[in-house]
């Protein structure tokens, strides 16, 4: 492997992740000797490990782009000396995290179905807190006052006098002439 790795890269990649989906598929197949669903406890720590990584253990079964892309950083890593000695979970982690910052997928911590409930008991309170229990509380707003003609067809003779006394005469003729 090392050999093909130096001599093609390219295509040393592609035949790891291959080889990745193959021990993938060997592994889905009940062993012989076995009963069919009933599998034997892994002992493989590696296995063991990705299936304690959500999102490692959806890609694995997703196949695709981003498990290729997590194979590729868990090598990368896997090579680090600094990466070398540290816990599986720890470098599962981080490739999990680098995987999603490429995929611009934010690792968000999933709530838990009381913190859901939670959330949504605050937003019904706040949307009762902001509504009036009735139209009535509204308030109400400026009443229409309406045109000159229409107060001057309900005025009364006071009211009349008071308007056409703010008028000039072209405005009194204009009003009464519209009536």
């Amino acid at each position: 492997m090392d050999a093909l790795t130096e001599d093609y890269p390219g295509i040393a990649g592609v035949i790891k992740h291959l080889v990745a989906k193959v021990k993938t598929l060997d592994r889905d197949e009940p062993a012989p000797g076995t009963v069919e669903g009933t599998a034997l406890p892994e002992t493989d720590p590696v296995t063991q490990a990705v299936r304690d990584n959500a999102d490692l253990n959806t890609w694995q079964h997703e196949g695709g782009a981003k498990w290729d892309r997590a194979l590729a950083i868990d090598d990368a890593l896997r090579a680090d000396p600094h990466w070398q000695d540290r816990p599986l979970a720890e470098r599962f982690a981080e490739v999990s995290r680098q995987v999603n910052a490429a995929f611009d997928t934010p690792a968000e911590p999933v709530a838990t179905p009381a913190e859901v409930k939670a959330q949504a008991d605050a937003a019904e309170k706040d949307a009762e807190a902001s509504l009036p229990a009735s139209p009535s509380e509204v308030g109400t707003t400026a009443p229409h006052e309406g045109t000159v003609r229409d107060r001057a067809a309900t005025a009364s003779a006071e009211e009349i006098s008071a308007m056409f006394s703010n008028m000039t005469d072209d405005q009194i003729e204009a009003l009464l002439s519209d009536m």
